[in-house]
């Protein structure tokens, strides 16, 4: 068994942190104060190392420490556990989405967050005149903090000195704490090294497996190499702004931070795709030229990673890294950050789809990022109905994925409250004065589309749920697109169905018609319920001359669907009493049950009393299923016979339901 730690010892002297200190920057200052290697610090610390390899410890440390770890690290410090958490960037993690600490393995939690690319953890931004300290003596020897929000992204300037952040040296060019362990990300580079000052760079000159020993460029990045100019108002002020966000204990709500960031990176990637639509945000001209610059790298690195997966199968379905990250460059990140920002506009959310609109079109361009994109779900639910695809006032059916679907239109009812056949009340004030195609077309488009604002399914999914069978659905949508093929028409529809939209939002209770359908799909009128129906509707079309007519099946049937099309507010047709009368149909002419009920509801002539009476118990049925969901257990007492006009003695316009059965 390996041998136990051992017991942790107090260093002979400690520092006590700066503000914002990170673990790196803490160990290298502890570590020349002690004129120890850092490795050793870290080692009798306590942190996680590569395997047996103590000199190599691991970056994940920087994120967060394990109870044990931070236990440990604060009794060979001399620094209380509160102290030791405060050097970790899980601080921010309420705050900052890209810190997502969720994953638990730790390497696999460096290497995600990693690939981000809103936090640095191969190296570091700096800010000379911070490295160099406030004059105080220990800082005078040490030097001053390695701030944690440097390796936040989204921080590119010092609002202190009021100057862009530096990312790498000013000798050799290479990124600050650079760290080149593969897979591993070390804490620190050179971590063996005590004779390095913390604020010198620790970046080797030649190879790193050069014998005997790399040369080190030992570089004091504490001294600015030119003087950089003043920070341009507007970049000052969104750095503030975004500090306030990431501070802990700051105003702004963790949620509320949290919901920034989501949006600023999602509009920093439609920013990406389409460039150079929002080049004029950028800033100063340096900024938006160093913002092109970084797009074109970002987009030959993709077509490069495209062309090397070519001989692959393999299909990319998200935004390609390159394109994903912010540049570490801090003028070209300061130029996004800002048309980010100014295209998000947090003081009026109501106009962000307005003004990401124009990037939209450029965008769609690359068809798999653009989907990925505006099909996520951090968007704000205007954003994403803006989003859509149309196609002649339908949406274009999505791929499948696990993302909820969101609808065009914030409405105030469900897709179940949508009836197939909207009522006569509706289509005549909304639907009635558009002309030129099929009303039956036309009408059976209008609840599609009504189901569509509701829940953003296509049409083909809408039609499903209204039970509509799926080829007239389709003959619906396809005359209703080649109608509006003239964008007068398209515009009417549009408006009638927003006016159609606003009425079902006004209705309360809403009718679910989906527990409805599922009640009677397979209901028939009781024997007793018929005998009494049968019983009025002789008595009401006879006025009270006791005339007897024979009662048939058939004649039930008729009145069933009749029944079941005023109860779903569905069309004859797709009853399933008439279905399966034509599904059973063997000779012209037997299938005439959808003839029978078609003819009642058209002739406006001789079916007074036969109406009155489905009225009637079609309503009652439906308060019954609307009350209890089902259909069982309903008591019906026909209605007082009511004053009618006599029957026409003509008898081609009597009930049909009245006539004698032919021999």
């Amino acid at each position: 068994m390996p041998a136990p730690p051992p017991p942790a010892q107090p260093l002979g002297r400690s520092l006590i942190p700066l503000p914002d200190e990170s673990l790196p920057g803490f160990v290298l200052r502890l570590a020349h104060r002690l004129e120890l290697p850092p490795a050793r610090i870290a080692a009798l610390a306590g942190l996680p190392a590569a395997g047996s390899n103590s000199s190599r410890p691991l970056a994940h440390a920087m994120l967060t420490l394990d109870p044990h770890v931070t236990a440990r690290f604060a009794q060979v410090t001399r620094l209380n556990p509160e102290e030791v958490a405060g050097l970790c960037m899980d601080r921010y993690a309420s705050r900052y989405p890209a810190l997502d600490l969720t994953t638990r393995s730790p390497v696999p939690r460096v290497m995600a967050i990693s690939r981000r690319g809103w936090v640095l953890m191969h190296s570091t931004r700096y800010c000379p005149q911070c490295l160099a300290g406030d004059g105080s003596l220990i800082q005078q020897r040490h030097g001053g903090p390695w701030q944690q929000r440097w390796r936040l992204q989204v921080v590119f300037a010092c609002t202190t000195h009021q100057r862009l952040l530096e990312h790498q040296c000013h000798r050799c060019g290479t990124p600050a704490l650079l760290s080149r362990s593969g897979s591993n990300v070390t804490l620190l580079p050179r971590a063996n090294d005590k004779d390095l000052h913390p604020a010198q760079c620790r970046s080797h000159t030649s190879g790193p497996c050069e014998r005997p020993a790399p040369a080190i460029c030992g570089a004091r990045l504490d001294t600015p190499a030119v003087l950089t100019p003043p920070l341009p108002p507007g970049l000052l002020r969104l750095q503030d702004q975004i500090l306030e966000r990431l501070e802990p204990a700051g105003p702004v709500p963790p949620a509320r931070a949290q919901e920034y960031f989501r949006l600023l990176s999602l509009v920093h990637n439609l920013i990406m795709l389409s460039w150079p639509r929002a080049r004029h945000l950028a800033g100063p001209e340096q900024f938006a030229t160093a913002a092109g610059t970084h797009v074109a790298t970002a987009r030959q690195a993709v077509e490069q990673a495209k062309a090397a997966a070519a001989a692959r199968p393999f299909t990319f379905t998200e935004i390609h890294p390159p394109m994903r990250k912010l540049p570490l460059a801090c003028d070209a990140c300061a130029g996004l950050l800002l048309a980010a920002d100014t295209l998000l506009g947090w003081d009026d959310p109501a106009g962000l789809p307005d003004r990401l609109m124009p990037l939209t079109q450029a965008a769609a361009l690359d068809p798999q990022a653009w989907y990925w994109l505006r099909t996520h779900p951090a968007w704000p639910p205007a954003v994403r109905r803006s989003f859509l695809p149309h196609l002649k006032g339908f949406t274009i059916p999505a791929r499948r994925t696990g993302r909820p679907l969101i609808s065009p239109r914030q409405c105030q009812f469900q897709p179940e409250n949508v009836p197939q056949r909207l009522p006569s009340t509706w289509s005549d004030r909304h639907l009635a004065h558009l002309t030129g195609i099929s009303s039956k077309h036309l009408h059976r488009a209008a609840a599609l589309k009504l189901v569509e604002l509701a829940s953003g399914h296509p049409w083909s999914q809408a039609a499903e749920l209204l039970r509509l069978p799926r080829r007239n659905a389709e003959l619906a949508v396809f005359s209703t697109r080649r109608w509006m093929r003239d964008d007068r028409n398209q515009e009417a529809f549009d408006h009638a169905i927003e006016a159609l939209a606003s009425e079902l939002d006004a209705i309360s209770p809403h009718v679910n018609y989906v527990i409805r359908r599922r009640a009677i799909q397979t209901w028939a009128m009781p024997d007793a319920h018929w005998q009494g129906f049968f019983h009025e509707l002789e008595t009401q079309t006879t006025h009270g001359r006791g005339r007897r007519h024979t009662i048939s099946e058939r004649r039930r049937q008729v009145i069933s669907v009749l029944i079941w099309t005023h109860i779903t507010h569905s069309e004859h047709l797709f009853a399933p009493a008439v279905l399966a009368d034509k599904a059973h149909a063997t000779a012209p002419g037997t299938a005439r049950l959808a003839a029978q009920a078609c003819e009642v509801l058209r002739n406006n002539n001789g079916y007074t009393a036969l109406r009155t009476i489905i009225n009637d118990y079609a309503g009652n049925l439906a308060r019954n299923i609307d009350r209890t969901g089902t259909a069982d257990n309903f008591n019906w007492n026909p209605p007082t016979p009511l004053t009618t006009q006599p029957a026409p003695r003509d008898q081609r316009h009597r009930n049909a339901l009245c006539r004698k059965p032919r021999s």
